[in-house]
């Protein structure tokens, strides 16, 4: 039986890299926490910028702040750094760039203190411009996931972001992300929460910035193609491994197509320079057999939006191009005028 510590160290893991213009906002939400029992270990991934200094400024001789250094390798390396050092009893992970509410650590720690079987707690979060104007939010929704069997995340009841979540420091004892690809999130996600007891905030206390250059912003031919089917080959291993692919065939699929081909080709859409050439190695890419017609159709349906994006894409990649274009322009002219 777990024992309950209502003022248990918690660890916050910040990994940084080029971040000076956001690094303020992020670094002070931290300090304006109302639960004070944290460590936060910033791990500086080899950064070029003043980001560091800017963060060793505002804290100053706050000693709960602990700062290691490394190499570049990535955010995913940064946190296995950080989670390595971590020494609380619970842990949770934020964003350089991104900010939690003043009281996000007290009111995602209450249900862990009180309740000994929960794994994981999680809540809404907002993303917001620059200047902090919302543009979208999210709240998970543990009922949905947990009602559809939605054991990817692919309906995304939940999100596979780790940042707005905080986990008991055992959910993490034999998991590290993986640092050679992109999207490190998506894979160990589903996995981490797998058999755990979820427990849900019902506010918005994370917020994430949305900012052009940040990985989920750009598209990296070779790089978001090789990851997304690196994570799906690791999902059909975990599925085999836990005897459920059998159970989880056609959901499987689904997401396959979804995430592997449709999520893809709107990255290719809305990112690419190079979208003629990124279409022909996408498509070289593929597992065929699972991305074809009639399987598409059957699994979406034949007049859903997946469908007909798809279907007129294997047809002609520019006349999808100019379609998104116009719509574009649509949206632009609709935005002016409101």
């Amino acid at each position: 039986m777990r024992e309950i510590d209502d003022n248990a160290l918690v660890s916050i893991i910040v990994p940084v890299y080029n971040v000076e213009k956001y690094i303020t906002k992020c670094i002070q939400s931290l300090l304006d926490q109302t639960y004070k029992n944290f460590e936060a270990i910033i791990v500086d991934d080899g950064s070029l910028d003043n980001s560091i200094q800017i963060a060793k400024s505002l804290v100053g001789d706050d000693s709960r702040f602990i700062f290691l250094e490394k190499e570049n390798g990535g955010q995913g390396s940064a946190r296995n750094i950080g989670i390595d050092h971590a020494t609380g009893q619970y842990i949770s992970f934020l964003d350089s760039d991104d900010y939690f509410s003043h009281d996000f650590l007290k009111k995602m720690l209450d249900p862990l203190q009180k309740n000994a079987f929960i794994d994981i707690t999680m809540c809404g979060y907002q993303r917001v411009k620059e200047d902090g104007s919302i543009i979208d939010s999210f709240m998970p929704n543990i009922t949905y996931y947990k009602n559809n069997k939605d054991i990817l995340l692919s309906y995304e009841y939940i999100n596979y972001g780790v940042c707005n979540k905080v986990y008991r420091m055992e959910v993490w004892n034999n998991y590290r992300f993986n640092t050679a690809i992109t999207y490190e999130d998506k894979e160990i996600l589903p996995i981490v929460i797998h058999n755990c007891s979820l427990h849900l905030i019902d506010e918005y206390l994370h917020f994430y910035v949305y900012r052009k250059g940040s990985t989920m912003n750009t598209y990296s031919r070779q790089k978001s193609v090789s990851s997304v089917l690196y994570i799906y080959d690791k999902y059909l291993e975990f599925l085999t491994t836990e005897k459920l692919y059998e159970q989880y065939k056609d959901y499987y699929e689904k997401s396959y197509i979804k995430f592997c081909f449709y999520r893809q080709i709107s990255m290719l859409l809305s990112f690419s320079d190079s979208y003629v050439q990124d279409s022909k190695y996408l498509m070289k890419q593929l597992d065929l057999n699972i991305i074809a017609n009639k399987k598409i159709i059957r699994l979406f349906g034949m007049c859903s939006k997946v469908t007909l994006s798809l279907l007129m894409f294997k047809v002609s990649p520019r006349l999808l191009k100019s379609l998104y274009a116009v719509q574009q322009k649509i949206k632009s002219v609709l935005k002016f005028n409101q």
